[in-house]
């Protein structure tokens, strides 16, 4: 008789699963995993099972879209529990079958959906009995709110506070001259919570909430810890039709921004576009840098730094190497920290989760998709460790 075996069978999103298949020699088998997400699309991969003795968590990183979203999301709900059914393949028979619930959010998370002095934002936290360390969970580019990564926070034991900052219901439609005072009321309104250690609070952001999460540690003092991911340690602007406009301001005045020149990007039919050229014209101007970097010394706090060396949105590895070679030169007193991730790329994220790019993409991301996922499981790692040293009680 033929058995496949998952452990844990329900099990965070983070956690290694263990598969395996008595019955059949490995060789033989092939593993095939499916699952549906919250908006109605559809992940399917295969894998050799022998695969899995060299990484045991590929059949779940390097699944494939098949079918398109179908339903559209609440932007204020955590992700639901994903089931992952798995099938044993010989030749293409089934021969056993099994599967895994993966959740996002522990049954015991408390969920608080925020609206009040304005903001638009949603507090995940474990159950507390006495006052937790803190993270503001910034998005990134596209808007919205980063709520898988605000619960995994809070599944290790820290109030994540997802705060949408624009493209959402009350917020900006356009990611131009965003105030930097409406973040400041969402740090202390989560400075204020009961639940929360005003002494420990910390922001994460990626891509440009990466910029913002830099901008925000250099001008808060309240902010005791960073985490920069696939960031840029320069304000850039923002294209609104054919002008570029400043993306924040700070007592009412627009913050300087280099624009992006577009055209150094080269469009080629068929194949996602690459905006990294039009961000490096900003490495050739020298004055233009000098006005526009992140003043990042003024961190009052360890500021961690996360890059894929083949970004294609934008020389994420050049900003953060220009953000270190910043803070040696005003000697920095707090630690700071670099993981530069080899072969990877923009999309960055949590670990054992697909990675390889989906169908109809307009930008390119860059890296492989084992890079990425291998970049993602380290850089998870990295920013576990990072918050429990800076934040420790």
């Amino acid at each position: 008789m033929i058995e496949l075996i998952a452990e844990p069978s329900d099990a965070l999103i983070d956690a290694q699963v263990r598969i395996s298949v008595t019955g059949a020699a490995p060789a033989e088998l092939v593993l095939r995993a499916a699952l549906e997400t919250d908006d109605g699309a559809r992940w399917v991969s295969q894998t050799p099972l022998a695969e899995l003795a060299r990484d045991s968590m590929r059949w779940a990183w390097s699944m494939s879209r098949t079918d398109a979203p179908s339903r559209a999301l609440d932007p204020f709900a955590p992700p639901a529990p994903a089931r992952v059914t798995l099938e044993c393949l010989i030749a293409g028979r089934t021969v056993a079958t099994g599967s895994v619930l993966r959740r996002f959010v522990p049954a015991d998370a408390i969920v608080e959906r925020v609206s009040e002095s304005g903001l638009v934002g949603v507090l995940i936290r474990p159950p507390a009995t006495r006052p937790l360390p803190a993270v503001i969970v910034l998005s990134g580019g596209g808007g919205g709110l980063n709520l898988p990564l605000a619960a995994m926070l809070a599944a290790h034991g820290y109030a994540a506070f997802a705060l949408g900052w624009y493209a959402m219901p009350g917020l900006p439609s356009d990611l131009v001259e965003i105030p930097l005072e409406y973040l400041e009321r969402g740090l202390t309104w989560l400075a204020a919570h009961p639940a929360v250690d005003p002494a420990r609070v910390a922001v994460e952001g990626r891509s440009k909430g990466g910029e913002l999460a830099l901008l925000l540690g250099a001008t808060f003092p309240q902010i005791r810890a960073v985490v920069a991911l696939s960031p840029s340690s320069l304000t850039h602007g923002w294209l609104v039709g054919e002008s570029h406009r400043a993306c924040w301001t700070w007592r009412g005045e627009p913050l300087p921004y280099t624009p992006v020149d577009r055209s150094r990007n080269r469009f080629v039919a068929g194949q996602p576009l690459s905006i990294r050229p039009g961000y490096e014209a900003t490495l050739e101007d020298p004055e233009r840098m000098r006005v526009t970097a992140i003043p990042v010394e003024r961190t009052c706090g360890g500021i961690l730094l996360i890059s894929g060396e083949d970004d294609r949105m934008w020389p994420s590895t050049p900003f953060c190497e220009l953000a270190v070679a910043r803070l040696e030169k005003h000697g920095f007193a707090h630690r700071v920290t670099h993981l530069c991730c080899a072969g990877a790329g923009h999309e960055i994220g949590l670990p054992n989760l697909p990675t390889h790019s989906v169908p109809g993409e307009f930008f390119a991301m860059g890296g492989t998709p084992e890079a990425n996922a291998r970049a993602s499981e380290d850089a998870w790692r990295a920013i576990l460790e990072f918050l429990a040293r800076e934040l420790a009680g």
